[in-house]
């Protein structure tokens, strides 16, 4: 194993039986594919949602009727159990399409905090349309409350109906690579990604002078020289986040591949960079 290299366990996605979260499954399946992981299910049934059944007065609107109509335990513990039935099945079918090792897991309750709790370190939390408001392309607050307190590296997918196969798969990446101990472990992430997909990348170098950037392109090479394949490097002067966005709607990838620590992309910069861009992100700690 290469220096600052983690063995990623699982690719953890996060399940609802909604589309988007269905890509997400494919996306994450090609992940684990390409890390020798394993695809690991994970459905919560929202404890909040259950407690809000339990009072009287609580009502939703009917998909089909459009009128409103009472939400009762029994119902949405029947509604529970039949997504997780679903749920479970596509889990299997694409582990079998991939050739994958698989699991599925339930838990009950408040979802954000299971997500966050369930995905550990060697794992990758991936969210599609459970952390997206797929309607405007922001981060919500499941990707958001997993980036700043999960311990875990995550994908995130953008919301939306993108089901083109370079969205759901890493086949055009580009990598963001500043020097950092985290960002040598994007080197080793995507030194496997290049060894197992063979995937066009373009690797932005974050420095302030000719040297250091020299010294980035040297190390990087170092270590990716054994993939075999061609990598091209853009150098970033003193860059600021939208230089950075800048460059990566420039490179033409579909994935973006960054450690979760980058300066540049904390808080409102993250939200910036993923509502500009569009892309999937798979952010490594």
């Amino acid at each position: 194993m290469a220096p600052n290299e983690r063995q990623t366990r699982r690719i953890l996605v996060a399940l609802d039986a909604s589309p988007s979260s269905l890509r997400a499954l494919q996306a994450g399946a090609w992940l684990a594919a390409s890390l020798d992981a394993e695809l690991a299910g994970l459905f919560v049934e929202d404890e909040d949602l259950l407690l809000a059944a339990g009072l009287p007065f609580t009502q939703v609107l009917g998909s089909f009727s459009g009128d409103h109509v009472s939400l009762e335990v029994a119902s949405l513990e029947h509604d529970f159990q039949l997504i997780a039935q679903k749920m479970a099945r596509a889990v299997a079918q694409t582990a079998s399409q991939f050739q994958l090792m698989h699991s599925f897991q339930v838990l009950r309750g408040q979802v954000n905090q299971r997500l966050i709790e369930a995905a550990g370190e060697g794992d990758v939390l991936t969210l599609g349309g459970s952390g997206w408001s797929s309607r405007f392309k922001r981060m919500g607050a499941s990707a958001q409350l997993a980036f700043e307190r999960g311990r875990s590296s995550i994908l995130m997918l953008p919301g939306g109906q993108r089901t083109d196969k370079d969205t759901l798969t890493g086949s055009r990446l580009v990598a963001v690579y500043d020097g950092s101990p985290s960002s040598d472990r994007v080197l080793a992430i995507l030194l496997q990604l290049l060894r197992t997909r063979a995937p066009q990348t373009v690797m932005l170098l974050l420095a302030g002078s000719d040297s250091e950037i020299d010294t980035l392109k040297g190390r990087a090479q170092a270590v990716l020289a054994p993939a075999g394949v061609d990598v091209r490097y853009v150098p970033l002067y003193s860059a600021t986040t939208d230089d950075l966005i800048g460059a990566i709607q420039a490179s033409g990838a579909r994935w973006i591949l960054s450690a979760a620590d980058q300066p540049l992309i904390q808080g409102a910069s993250l939200r910036l960079l993923l509502g500009r861009t569009g892309l999937p992100a798979l952010l490594i700690r």
